[in-house]
């Protein structure tokens, strides 16, 4: 199991029990208004965002980010949602909820343009949890440090042109910040490095939203 932090962050519940079940809503309802109060989507629009299907809703599919052409840079965010994470053989499963709390993307130039001319990462850091989401030409990788284990789940390969299959994301920009919507509509595995057999799960239900300044 990871290791458990003494924070009211990170709480644990049992994967089959009603309290699990009411514990996932509840924290669903709770982010739906952590984003309204951040002058985010509601509920309904939300729903939408994830979905990409909105016309009346400024969206961009696939890895459309205002920072594609970026070479490099640094620039400074705040994450706001909730991660379900079970680790392999465990009944229980860890919940992570982040409310305003600073986030960052670094900027990664590629000096050999093969595919993007960067990589774009997404970073989140916190006693308990980090996070790491990186986009290069059309793969993705999710990563997680929790305790001592680094797991993670990445198409970021030889082609660099397939996605993460359980893994939604969609953009959204105004003038001054980057909204990254990130939506795992069904588990998905993470795997320890150089090891080919998952060892966690981000249960279904989990979202997360990177707010990006698009000033340095």
């Amino acid at each position: 199991m990871p290791h458990q932090y003494p924070t009211h962050k990170h709480t644990n519940v049992m994967k089959s029990s009603a309290h699990s079940k009411f514990s996932r809503a509840g924290s669903r309802l709770m982010l739906f208004a952590l984003l309204a109060v951040g002058n985010l989507p509601a509920e309904a629009q939300l729903e939408r965002t994830f979905k990409a299907r909105s016309p009346d809703y400024p969206m961009m599919s696939g890895f459309s980010s205002v920072f594609s052409a970026h070479k490099n840079g640094d620039f400074q965010g705040t994450l706001n949602g909730v991660l379900f994470l079970q680790k392999n053989g465990s009944d229980k499963i860890s919940e992570f909820t982040f409310c305003n709390e600073k986030a960052s993307l670094h900027v990664e130039a590629d000096p050999d343009s093969i595919y993007d001319v960067s990589r774009k990462h997404r970073l989140f850091k916190r006693s308990d949890i980090q996070l790491r989401y990186t986009t290069y030409a059309d793969a993705s990788c999710f990563e997680v440090i929790v305790g001592t284990d680094t797991v993670s789940i990445s198409t970021i390969d030889g082609c660099c042109c397939t996605v993460i299959n359980e893994l939604e994301s969609t953009y959204s920009a105004d003038e001054g910040t980057e909204r990254l919507y990130l939506y795992v509509p069904t588990d998905m595995g993470l795997w320890k490095r150089r090891v080919r057999i998952s060892s966690y799960a981000v249960k279904a239900g989990s979202m997360l939203c990177f707010d990006i300044s698009r000033r340095k």
